[in-house]
């Protein structure tokens, strides 16, 4: 997750550049550790001796901070690869598992059992949708491609709405006898 809120300026669009900075460990913990592991990934491969010049790695402003965090506790070592982080949004489309706890799969799940029936979505969080399958193929593609490197955001070009989501899972005919929120 890249944010929940709306952007600072709306005519500027998301890039690899920015960062996950809304969320905590009390707020959203699940989006929260995603942004740590990456970050912590990125400062690893940043302190390898023959990694590529990833400049500010996992969002920290300064070299200063890389350094130290590094000195706390780095050790030297090469790496034969390089990282890729593939950062989809909202995840879409048909599942591998009939796991139902996934955060997508459970916002879909609650729409469908009509959990927000009552009070509505309240339009519900913006999120950029991206479907399985293309990021499935964007992973195969960041391993095949020897020059991938770096950070990729697989977003929508425009966000959807828990409002917007429940009409189109209510415009599917295999669903209809599903009480989707009106608001």
């Amino acid at each position: 997750v890249l944010t929940f809120n709306p952007p600072p300026d709306p005519k500027r669009p998301w890039s690899e550049d920015d960062w996950n900075v809304d969320t905590t460990i009390n707020d959203h913990a699940y989006a929260y550790s995603k942004t740590l592991a990456e970050q912590a990934a990125w400062i690893w491969m940043s302190s390898a001796h023959n990694s590529q010049n990833y400049g500010m790695a996992g969002g920290y402003t300064s070299p200063d901070e890389i350094k130290a965090v590094l000195d706390a506790g780095g050790q030297e070592y090469r790496v034969s690869f390089d990282l890729v982080a593939i950062n989809p949004g909202f995840i879409v489309g048909p599942s591998v598992s009939n796991r139902t706890d996934g955060e997508s799969t459970a916002l879909v799940k609650g729409l469908l059992e009509g959990r927000f029936n009552a009070n509505g979505t309240k339009g519900g969080r913006c999120v950029g949708a991206a479907d399985v399958r293309d990021v499935a193929t964007a992973h195969v593609k960041a391993m095949e491609n020897p020059s991938a490197y770096g950070r990729y955001l697989v977003i929508s070009s425009t966000g959807i709405t828990h409002l917007e989501l429940a009409k189109a899972i209510a415009a599917d005919p295999e669903l209809e006898g599903f009480a989707m929120p009106q608001h």
